[in-house]
Order: structure tokens, then C-alpha cells, then sequence
């Protein structure tokens, strides 16, 4: 029994451990291509979106996401697309490129199933400079570099 505690509160620990932003959105509606790379070329005509996000407007350091996504058909089965995602958030600047593969199958005369598969990169900087240092004697921030 004491196992099975100890597991769980590892398994807990490291589910609240994570401390990492991902670019939020409101409407999966509008970043389906995103969200899901099945859904590349599954409107049968070229797809563009262009999408800017303001949040928390006034505020230093405020999040903002721009989106740009470009999918088409490519035959009857396959659909490719491309998109582009930059998010600021206070010192982090992080800009993500992702090429989405699609392959449908169709499992009657109104309904296909379709797969995807996802290659992201993700280019990732943070700006040390742009913090506020209450004390400037820290020694984790005088070894600080921009990363």
C-alpha cells in the first residue's frame, strides 16, 4: 500500500512540476490545421488563416500570438500543410514552424477517416534583459545569458 502512495505522489509531483506556456487559443474552430494535422486538405479547396491573439491588453509582457496557416489537397487522399505560430510572453519569444501530413480513407459515401502526422520545430529565446531584478547580487542572475 505504502508503494502505491509513494507512486502516486511521484506521478503527482511531476504533473504539477511543469512550468512551460504554450500558445493558448479561444476558438479550436479557427485553429483546427493547428490543433490537428488530419484535418490538412480536408476542405478540398487551398486553406489560408491569419490570426493575431492579444491578451491582457495594457499590460507589460502581455501574451501574443500570431498564427499563419496555408493547407491544401493534394490528391484525393493525401492533404500537406504549413503553418507558422509566434508567441511572446514577457521575456520569452517563441516561434513555432510545423508541416502537417494527412491521409483519409473513406468509410462511406458521406463519411472518410482521415490520419495525420506533425513535424514541428521550435525555435525558442528569452531575453534576460527584459526581467526586473530586485536584487542585484543574486548569483543566478549575474550568471544569466540569453538563451
Amino acid at each position: 500500500m505504502k508503494l502505491k502512495i509513494l507512486i502516486f505522489g511521484f506521478f503527482l509531483i511531476n504533473s504539477v512540476g511543469n512550468a512551460q506556456q504554450e500558445a493558448q487559443y479561444t476558438q479550436y474552430m479557427y485553429n483546427t490545421a493547428n490543433i490537428n494535422p488530419a484535418y490538412a486538405g480536408s476542405r478540398g479547396v487551398m486553406s489560408a488563416l491569419l490570426m493575431h491573439r492579444n491578451q491582457w491588453v495594457g499590460l507589460d509582457g502581455a501574451p501574443v500570438t500570431n498564427t499563419l496557416t496555408l493547407h491544401t489537397p493534394v490528391s484525393d487522399r493525401l492533404g500537406l500543410g504549413f503553418s507558422i505560430v509566434n508567441d511572446k510572453l514577457g521575456p520569452s519569444d517563441e516561434n513555432t514552424f510545423s508541416l502537417d501530413l494527412s491521409y483519409n480513407i473513406p468509410t462511406s459515401e458521406n463519411f472518410k477517416l482521415a490520419f495525420g502526422i506533425k513535424g514541428t520545430a521550435n525555435l525558442f529565446n528569452v531575453d534576460f534583459n527584459k526581467l526586473k531584478s530586485f536584487n542585484q547580487n543574486d548569483a543566478l542572475i549575474a550568471n544569466r545569458t540569453n538563451i
